[in-house]
């Protein structure tokens, strides 16, 4: 009686035993699944984040020739920004060729 007992408590034991290992593999793929899913999300943050720098930049370098431009046409009053970075650009030249010279 005790054999047959012990038989059907380690059939029993082995079967929770066999299909706890499966739930734990199915949460290990799901788990791996999550990760991968989260790393391709940062990933195309960082790819999203790359693209808008590069907007900043093109949308600074379109606006500053849209100055140029405009002053050079006489269709617009130079700003004061753009009045410093002549001065600038032309503070640095000068300085430039001074050390050269």
């Amino acid at each position: 009686m005790i054999e047959v007992l012990l038989a059907v408590w380690v059939t029993g034991l082995t079967f929770v035993t066999a299909l706890v290992y499966t739930r734990i593999r199915m949460l290990n793929k799901a788990l791996m699944h999550h990760l991968k899913a989260t790393h391709n999300i940062l990933e195309s943050m960082q790819m999203q984040s790359d693209i808008n720098l590069s907007q900043q930049q093109m949308n600074e370098i379109v606006n500053t020739n849209l100055e140029i431009l405009g002053v050079h046409t006489n269709l617009i009053k130079p700003s004061i920004g753009y009045e410093a970075s002549q001065f600038l650009a032309w503070y640095n030249n000068r300085k430039k060729e001074g050390n050269n010279g």
